[in-house]
Order: C-alpha cells, then structure tokens, then sequence
C-alpha cells in the first residue's frame, strides 16, 4: 500500500512538472530586442516596426534596446552573452555579421558560431551622397573635384559596412575623400548636413527624406537596379562605377543554443508580419524590399557574403581594423 502511494505521489509530480513546462510555452514574459545601432538609424526603424507587430502576434511585449558603438560590436555581444532562451534577440545586418568579420582583426564574438539565424527581414541600396554647397552632381564630378582638390574632401560614416563602401568606391575611382569615423548613421549624417564632412555613404532609408527635401544631393546608388525610393538616381554602373553591388541587410539573431522550436516560432512568425500589407508598405516608404529569408538560407547569404566581400577587400588592399 505504501508502495502504491510513493507511486502515485511520484506520478503527481511528474505530472506536475509536465504541466509546468506547458504553461512556459514560449513566449511567456516580455522579449528584449538589442539594437546595435543608435535610435533612429534604418536598422532601428525596422527593428521598432517588426518589434511591434511581432508583439501584437505573440502576445508579449517587445521591448526595443538600442545598445550603439563601435560599428554595432557592443550591441551584439551583449546579445551573444545573452541567455539562449529566446528572450534576448539582436537586429544584426550585413555590418556587424558580414563585415565586421571581414574588417577587425579581432572580434568579440563569431558571427557564426555565436548566433542563430532566425529571419532576414529586408535589404536596401545604399546611397553615395553629398552637401548640397559640393559643386559635384555626379560621381564624376565627385571624383574630378577630389582630385583638383587633394585631401579638401572628407566622409563620414557611421557603420563598417558604409566605410567599406566607401573604400571600395576609392580603390575603383581613385578618388581622394578621407575617412570620418562617426558614431551611428544619424550623427554621420548630421556631420555632413553641418558641412563638417563633405561626403557621406549610408543605406537608401537613413538619409532618404533629406534627399527628397534637398538637404543632401544623392549622386548613386549601388546594386544592381535603382532603388525604387529614388529612381532619379543613377547606379554606380551606369555612373561608370561597375562592380560596386554592395548592398545592406537587416535580419533577426538569437544566441546559439536557442531552442529549435524557438527559433522556428519567431521565424514563422515574422514571416506573416512580413506579408502584412501596412508592414510591406512602411518598408517601402523607408526604402527597404521585403527579402524574407529563413534560418537556413539567411544562414547561407551569411557565408556566401563574408567570402564574397573578404574577396573584395583583400584585393583592394583594405587595411584590418583594430
């Protein structure tokens, strides 16, 4: 009899724990999204646009956590030092999992081995771009006035993948524009609207409403096609600049290690965020194309790009940052 009851009360309790586990189906408390860049870059407005949406569809909070510095690297460690349970996740882009790995000697985190791809999310041209009073409407004439001018000309950027860009843009022109570190996109940008640099580079959304109010004079666009939020503006091919297909990209990481079933909850998930008319709409209006990508492909496009690029930088001779 006695027996019977250890049975039965063993039973009890795993039937407890069993019950438990259920009511911890995820997600049950708030999520935490790390942005690695300040507020208001193009990295945080669709990190605040999918957090917001994603919450209305999981039924938790998602709290948006801008962590900037150092070309996005102190966000993501952050994320990578994070617990992998699907509470903490990072907006990463093509800078800090494709380029960092290519630029930085060394980094405080693999960009592979540290992260779980869940979803890329969108992808955008990025823009070469000038003060108005530059008297350069053309890469051309960017160029010409560079070399009239030796060492009269700075730019300024706010993320590795932008000072690769511009680097590339330099091998392939010859052109002689120096490099301004600033810290994010915004502060770059606001750099250049002050003239304290003459030349700035950054993903089509960051600086879009002042080109289309003509604060700033966009010369090109890079990729393959013109960006459909300025079709005004040539590509860098057919700016006489072949070859410059650098393009930007934001998606959705969780520390590795995270569950599986996790990853695929949040992967579906913004998926049907990402069909959403109003959600497809405000990408366009900020210039990004929807590119939904799951883990395995996102996973892929990583590999390919940082192959790709450390291709790219090594034959123009790209000093490694420290």
């Amino acid at each position: 009899m006695r027996g019977t009851r250890v049975l039965l009360a063993g039973l009890a309790l795993a039937l407890g724990v069993l019950t438990g586990a259920a009511a911890e189906t995820y997600p049950a408390r708030p999520i935490r999204m790390v942005v690695p860049y300040p507020p208001a870059g193009a990295n945080d407005l669709l990190g605040r646009l999918i957090g917001e949406r994603l919450s209305a569809l999981l039924g938790q909070p998602v709290v948006i956590d801008n962590r900037p510095g150092a070309n996005g690297i102190i966000g993501v460690e952050l994320a990578k030092n994070s617990a992998p349970d699907g509470y903490t996740l990072v907006m990463g882009a093509t800078g800090t999992h494709v380029i960092n790995p290519v630029l930085y000697n060394k980094l405080p985190y693999d960009a592979v081995k540290d992260f779980a791809p869940i979803t890329l999310l969108g992808s955008a041209p990025i823009v070469v771009l000038v003060h108005p009073d530059v008297p350069a409407r053309t890469v051309s004439e960017l160029v010409a006035l560079s070399h009239a001018k030796p060492g009269s000309l700075n730019y300024a950027v706010g993320a590795s993948l932008f000072n690769l860009t511009m680097e590339l843009f330099k091998h392939a022109t010859g052109a002689d524009i120096t490099y301004v570190p600033y810290k994010g996109s915004v502060a770059a940008l606001n750099g250049v609207l002050a003239g304290e640099a003459q030349v700035g580079c950054d993903i089509i959304q960051t600086p879009l409403g002042f080109l289309r109010d003509n604060r700033l004079r966009g010369l090109a666009v890079t990729g393959s096609a013109r960006a459909f939020a300025t079709p005004d503006l040539p590509t860098m091919a057919e700016a006489g600049v072949p070859g410059l297909d650098v393009t930007g990209w934001s998606g959705l990481y969780a520390p590795a290690g995270t569950p599986p079933a996790i990853i695929a909850t949040l992967d579906t998930t913004i998926r049907r965020v990402l069909e959403e008319p109003a959600v497809l709409e405000r990408l366009h209006q900020v210039g990004y194309e929807r590119n939904a990508l799951g883990p395995e492909a996102f996973a892929a496009l990583m590999r390919r790009e940082t192959a790709q690029y450390a291709e790219i930088a090594e034959a123009a001779h790209i000093p490694k940052l420290d």
